[in-house]
Parts: structure tokens; C-alpha cells; sequence
């Protein structure tokens, strides 16, 4: 309720650990990416409060261009599309006007991507080949979540875990911060007091549930092989979903996590 609030959550979305570390190690796709899930997310949220298939539209577009900056967030709005289904609508008539929505919103992503994606999907192109002949185990291992001076649970959870960092391309944000655990611990309390909140009011409960379930996945698939409980679900994705392999850097699941 009231301003405080949003603009806490604005400054934070922009000053936190997954930005700085993307942004100082030139990944810019990353951070555009980022920014258009975050605003498909948006629009996402009023659509399935109104059901209006304007805001599903504006959504998608936003959602075709997080996928041209960042092709990794394709899974990520599948997965997000998929909780919604499962979790926000209770009856079955519904479930079955959204998926036919969703078929629409998929033609407008497709739509925004027509020009290169087709290209690459029909010729075979230089990205198609490179995950699917070229990405192995060594890719996996040399680009998954570090656990840094803590362990991965810890680290994920602060949006820390980036590669980069682990191999000293940069000043790691913690330089500057040097009380940061002490920091997320207060931030992570003002979300557990969040949620609790979201829990209790029933005009947010649904949205908390959602955004709860699909905090707790993208953590978990952040984590990726690295995590020693979890880590067999993102070794299964790797190995039996098309092109999951290209998602080799399963930190990227962090914007997810941030936006939650």
C-alpha cells in the first residue's frame, strides 16, 4: 500500500547484486531481457485480473522482446505461464480460455521474432548448432552457480552465483558492501513479512501463492547442477528438453527470482 513500497521495489530491481554483476560484466542482453520480463510480468498480472486480451497482448510484446535481448527467457515465461495455469484459475472453462489466449499471445511472441528466429529454426543456423552439437558436461560445470564464501542456498537467494564473479572478472558488489549478509538478512525478513502479509489478505493470497511457487522454482533452477538436493532436476532438463542446454548459466533464473 502507498508509494514507499513501490519505489523500494523500483530502486531495488535496479540496485542489486544480478544487475551489477551483468551489467559491470558487459551482459547487457541479460539486463534487457530483465527489464521486458519485468514488464511482461506487469501486464501479465493485470491481464489475469481483468481477463482483457488487450493487456494479454501487451504482455506478449513485451515478453517477444525479453526473448530477443535474452533466448534463455523463453523457459522462464513457460514456466511462469505454466503456474498461472495451474494455480490462478480454479474451473476448467477457464483453463480453457487461457490456453486458447495463450496460443494468441504465443503468435504475437513468435511475431516479434519472426525475422531471425525462423531463419535459424529452418537453416539449421550457427545458435541451433551450437547447442545442439557443441554444449556438454564441461559447459555445464564451467558455467553453473558458485556457492562463493557461503553455499549455494545462501548465494542464490542473495542474487549472487554469477560465474564472472567466481573467476575475478570484476569487483564483486560484496567488496563494497562489506555487512551484505547482515543486509540480505533484513531484506529477506521484509519478504518473509511480505509474504506472510500476502497470505493473510485474501485479495492477495492467489497472487502470493503464484508468485511464491514460482520464486521457489527459479531459485531452485538458479541453482542448477551446483545444488547437491536439486541438482538432478536441471541435469534431467538438460538432458531431455529440447534446447534446454543452451540454458548452460542456470544463474540467469535470477531475474525470475528478483522479480518475484
Amino acid at each position: 500500500h502507498g508509494r514507499g513500497p513501490a519505489y523500494f521495489a523500483g530502486l531495488f530491481a535496479m540496485l542489486n547484486p544480478f544487475v551489477y554483476s551483468r551489467l559491470i560484466d558487459g551482459q547487457i542482453s541479460a539486463i534487457g531481457g530483465l527489464v521486458f520480463l519485468l514488464w511482461g510480468v506487469v501486464y501479465f498480472i493485470k491481464y489475469h485480473d481483468s481477463f482483457a486480451l488487450k493487456e494479454l497482448a501487451i504482455a506478449s510484446l513485451f515478453f517477444g522482446i525479453a526473448f530477443s535481448f535474452m533466448l534463455h527467457s523463453i523457459f522462464m515465461i513457460l514456466m511462469i505461464g505454466a503456474v498461472f495455469f495451474f494455480l490462478y484459475f480454479p474451473d476448467k472453462e477457464k483453463k480453457l480460455r487461457y490456453l486458447t489466449n495463450a496460443l494468441l499471445a504465443l503468435s504475437v511472441l513468435i511475431l516479434v521474432n519472426a525475422n531471425w528466429a525462423l531463419d535459424q529454426w529452418f537453416s539449421q543456423g550457427e545458435n541451433i548448432h551450437f547447442i545442439t552439437q557443441v554444449i556438454n558436461a564441461d559447459h555445464f560445470a564451467a558455467f553453473a552457480s558458485k556457492a562463493g564464501d557461503s553455499n549455494i542456498y545462501f548465494n542464490t537467494l542473495s542474487l549472487h552465483g554469477y560465474w564472472g564473479e567466481a573467476e575475478g572478472r570484476y569487483l564483486p558488489s560484496t567488496y563494497f558492501i562489506k555487512n551484505w549478509k547482515v543486509v540480505f538478512m533484513a531484506l529477506f525478513l521484509l519478504v518473509a513479512l511480505g509474504v506472510f502479509y500476502g497470505l493473510r489478505e485474501e485479495k492477495l493470497k492467489k497472487n502470493t501463492y503464484v508468485f511464491l511457487t514460482i520464486a521457489v522454482l527459479s531459485a531452485i533452477l538458479s541453482m542448477g547442477i551446483a545444488s547437491p538436493e536439486f541438482g538432478f532436476i536441471t541435469q534431467w532438463m538438460y538432458d531431455h528438453i529440447p534446447f534446454y542446454r543452451g540454458f548452460r548459466e542456470s544463474q540467469k533464473w535470477s531475474a525470475i527470482l528478483l522479480i518475484c
